[in-house]
This record gives structure tokens, C-alpha cells and sequence, in this order.
């Protein structure tokens, strides 16, 4: 196994994976369940129409495929305000086998009836996206490149910790915690009648990041070698000027070259070498290089990249791969919730 780089540790912070996922987070996934939940009705009709007695059964939840687990913690806390006790049989992160128990479950028949399909689709997303994140890091892991999400989600967090489950990071959380200057920013910064727009940007975003202390990172989109060299320059020439070495004390650098922005303190600057082909990023990297500025930024590709060119791409020599496809293009694994019927009929007879 290969022993993760202090550069590699500098990716894997910058792109939260030490995220914390606490009160705040199962708060906010219940939300999303019980909302889920009153989507699908208010009443069950069917079990109305159909159940005569109250029962307490058993049940458990089954994998109908391999995969890797995901957002079982959430469901079993959102059964637990529906009257239903679960015991996971697997942690969240494990992979699976079809066939394989997940959890057994154990409430009244009429409550597991209703809040099946709402537990499962979530279960089925979550896991659906983990294994799929997994398979990708698998491919990714060999050259020391970090998978990561997008902001192309359907269940926003829920999608994000699923990415974090299958050992990928999650990128920005959202709007809030990180600048990303994409191209539409740039185009608002010409129509100023700014000349240089990404050395505006870059300037503007540094200052205003370290007045506030509010972004985790500042990344700039761009597609082609000379705009990633101009972005590199202003980064190294913003942090130089908001960070200066105290006299007499070298600067704690991640890097063996001292980059200024891997330094502790400050947040990494992060270029993104968007829809740019394999053999372009590669020279990209060597100009980097030959200009004394790869340990200056973090590279970050991104742009119709897929399981059979990431391979490619992994070995151009950047620190991330970002796909949307992860939450976008991942297949909900096929699971299902069953009553042990011995159990059921002992509760009918009670």
C-alpha cells in the first residue's frame, strides 16, 4: 500500500476530507428524509385498506449486488422516529456482498410498510454512489491522484458524504466555504472593462479571503497552458505579498521547494485545467515546472473525464481529478426490506 505524500496530505485537507459530519449534518439528512417522506403521502392507503391488526414484526435489509456501503447510518436514524429499533450488521464505508444482511430491523408492520421506499432510495443513492466513487479511486489511487466531487448533486450533503464513504472528498460543500472562479466570473470582470481578468480575479479573491478568513481554498478554472502560467504567476506574486517570511524564519511549506501556497496559514490556490486533453495538462505541468511554479498551486483536472481515460489523465502528473459523474451518472444498487415471515406470523397470532 502506498504511503500518501505530505503534498497528497495538502490535497486531501484542501479538498475536505477532514470535513466534520456532525449534529448539524444528521439534522439536515433527516430533513431531507422526512421531507422525502411526506412527498410520498401523508397516509398509507394500502396498509390502511389492507392491515386489521397493530403488529410488531421483524425485518431486515438485504444487498441485492455487490457494493459499497452507504447512508444506513441516516435510515436507521430516521426509522428510530418511526417507532422501528435497527441493528446495522454492516458500517457505512464496508463493502458488500449480494446476498449479504445489512441491518435487521424490528417495529410495527405498518410503519416499516410506510417508510420502506423512503429508507431505501436513499440507501440505494448513497450506496449507489460510494461504489461507484470506490471503483474510480481504485483506478486513481496507483498514481497518487485524489478523486473528488463536484457541486452536481441531487441530495446536496447526502451525495457529498456518499463521495467521502467510497474514499473520494467531497470538493466545496457549497457556495460558502471555498472561492472557485469559473468562466462566467471572469466574463462579469471583462464586461467591468478589466484588461487582465484573471489576475483581477486572483487579486481580488486572495484579498478578500484573507480579510475574511472565510474560504477554505481560492481555485481558478482555466483551459489552456498560457492561462494556467498566468494564473500560477499571480497566485505565488498575491501569497508572497499577503504572506511575507518573518525575518530570519523560512516559510513551513508542505512542499521540499517551499512553495508559498502550500504553505500552513494559508489557503491553497488551485488551478483547474478544465476540458484541457491528457497531452496538454502534461505540458501544462512541465511549464509549471520549468518556471519554478508547480509547488506554488495545486492542479485540479477536470472535463469529460470517465473510467476509461482516467488512467490517462492520473498519469499527467496532477493532484486531483474532479467528476461530476459521480453523484450524476452513479446507478442506485438494488436492495430490498423483507419481513421474516416466521416472525410475522407469530405476531398476527398475539
Amino acid at each position: 500500500m502506498r504511503i500518501e505524500t505530505r503534498r497528497e496530505e495538502f490535497v486531501r485537507r484542501a479538498y475536505g476530507g477532514d470535513e466534520p459530519y456532525g449534529n448539524g449534518y444528521m439534522a439536515y439528512a433527516q430533513r431531507v428524509l422526512e421531507e422525502r417522506l411526506r412527498e410520498d403521502g401523508r397516509i398509507d392507503i394500502t396498509t390502511e385498506a389492507l392491515l386489521k391488526k397493530k403488529m410488531k414484526v421483524s425485518a431486515v435489509i438485504r444487498a441485492k449486488e455487490d457494493g459499497v456501503l452507504a447512508g444506513l447510518e441516516e435510515i436507521l436514524v430516521f426509522y428510530a422516529t418511526h417507532q422501528i429499533d435497527g441493528k446495522p450488521l454492516r458500517k457505512d464505508g464496508d463493502r458488500f456482498r449480494k446476498g449479504e444482511t445489512l441491518a435487521e430491523l424490528e417495529g410495527p408492520a405498518s410503519e416499516l410498510l410506510r417508510v420502506e421506499r423512503t429508507g431505501l432510495n436513499i440507501l440505494e443513492r448513497m450506496s449507489g454512489i460510494a461504489t461507484r466513487t470506490r471503483r474510480i479511486v481504485d483506478l486513481a489511487s496507483p498514481y497518487g491522484v485524489k478523486v473528488v466531487g463536484t457541486r452536481k448533486t441531487i441530495l446536496n450533503l447526502l451525495d457529498k458524504k456518499a463521495i467521502l464513504l467510497g474514499g473520494g472528498l467531497p470538493h466545496r460543500m457549497g457556495l460558502h466555504d471555498a472561492i472557485l472562479i469559473k468562466d462566467n466570473h471572469l466574463q462579469a470582470i471583462r464586461a467591468e472593462g478589466v484588461k487582465d481578468e484573471i489576475k483581477t480575479a486572483i487579486e481580488r479573491a486572495c484579498l478578500w479571503n484573507r480579510k475574511k478568513r472565510k474560504g477554505r481554498f481560492v481555485e481558478i478554472e482555466v483551459s489552456t497552458l498560457d492561462q494556467a502560467l498566468k494564473a500560477a504567476r499571480t497566485f505565488k506574486e498575491v501569497v508572497r505579498a499577503l504572506e511575507p517570511s518573518k525575518r530570519g524564519q523560512p516559510r513551513k511549506a508542505f512542499s521540499s521547494r517551499q512553495g508559498f501556497a502550500l504553505e500552513e496559514g494559508f489557503p491553497p490556490c488551485i488551478i483547474m485545467l478544465d476540458n484541457m486533453s491528457p497531452l496538454a495538462i502534461r505540458k501544462t505541468v512541465e511549464a509549471l515546472k520549468n518556471e519554478d511554479l508547480f509547488d506554488d498551486v495545486l492542479l485540479e483536472a477536470s472535463g469529460n473525464i470517465h473510467e476509461n481515460n482516467l488512467r490517462v489523465y492520473a498519469r499527467t502528473g496532477v493532484d486531483a481529478i474532479s467528476m461530476g459523474s459521480l453523484t450524476l451518472s452513479a446507478r442506485a444498487l438494488d436492495m430490498n426490506q423483507k419481513f421474516l415471515m416466521k416472525e410475522f406470523l407469530l405476531s398476527s397470532r398475539r
